[in-house]
């Protein structure tokens, strides 16, 4: 499949499944002739050993905290071909709530795995996905994820209110929060997120990225209608001026602000990676 859409002239592919790090776990025995523990980082090293040198992207989400290891982060530093973003979604920065959850980690494991992102990959792009208002979810609870987001710092993270679904333990559960408490603590995560989600880009100003341009960016007063979106290989999102010819081809892009969901960008030049 990698192969046709390499030849059909794809410049990026990403590995997509609900818990992608779970790939081959749920193949029978005689599924192929591959070794039966044959998993994600297999699958990524014969990805590198036969189209590492392409010239395409190759990303994958979603990862899962318990599934993710060693050997996933080492395949993945091992060729640039590799997105270096690894989306995590921790949830909940409490234990007895990734308990109630039924996660499979806790939150000291879930701070092993990213220092060992971070002593592998030192310039790992790590984002998450955070819920507000799980039942059970006190003000220490509530807390312990704040400190969580603190001290990670993540790059970028999706937040969500609880609300229940259909079929789940949960749903049968109490809830004792009120629905404003549980507004208020969500919005005093997206602020903290927010910030560091700033920090973080700030400091990026200056660098600069190869960028597959997808197309116009989305209209706006100061845009000129020569304002193109696309993304880096680690999935920062860059605005920069250009024409159609850039469209789906890789330019060379200086990072000259950052904003809370993107960057602006300056061109530099055409990049063949």
């Amino acid at each position: 499949e990698i192969k046709i859409l390499i030849a059909s002239g794809i410049k990026s592919i990403t590995l997509l499944g609900q818990n992608v790090c779970a790939y081959g776990t749920d193949s029978p025995p005689d599924w192929s002739d591959l070794a039966p523990d044959y998993g994600i980082a297999n699958l990524l090293t014969d990805i590198r050993d036969r189209f590492g040198d392409s010239g395409v992207w190759f990303k994958f989400l979603t990862s899962h905290p318990k599934d993710a290891d060693i050997n996933l982060i080492k395949v993945v530093a091992s060729h640039d071909s590799f997105s270096k973003h690894f989306h995590l979604p921790l949830q909940a920065g409490n234990d007895e709530v990734l308990r109630r959850m039924a996660r499979g980690y806790t939150s000291e494991k879930y701070l092993n795995l990213i220092e060992l992102i971070r002593k592998i990959i030192p310039d790992a792009r790590i984002t998450t996905d955070l819920i507000v208002g799980f039942p059970g979810e006190d003000e220490q609870a509530f807390e312990d994820t704040l400190e969580m987001v603190r001290v990670i710092r993540f790059d970028s993270g999706f937040t969500f209110l609880y609300s229940p679904r259909s079929k789940t333990p949960a749903e049968k559960w109490a809830d004792p929060v009120p629905n404003d408490v549980k507004k208020q603590r969500l919005q005093e995560l997206i602020k903290l997120q927010n910030q560091i989600t700033l920090e973080n880009s700030v400091i990026k100003i200056g660098e600069e990225r190869a960028v597959l341009i997808e197309g116009l960016a989305a209209s706006k007063p100061d845009r000129s209608p020569n304002t193109l979106a696309g993304r880096t290989r680690d999935e920062e999102v860059v605005v920069v001026e250009g024409s159609e010819k850039d469209i789906v081809e890789f330019v060379r892009v200086k990072l000259i602000s950052a904003n809370l969901r993107s960057f602006t960008g300056e061109k530099v030049t055409s990049s063949s990676k």
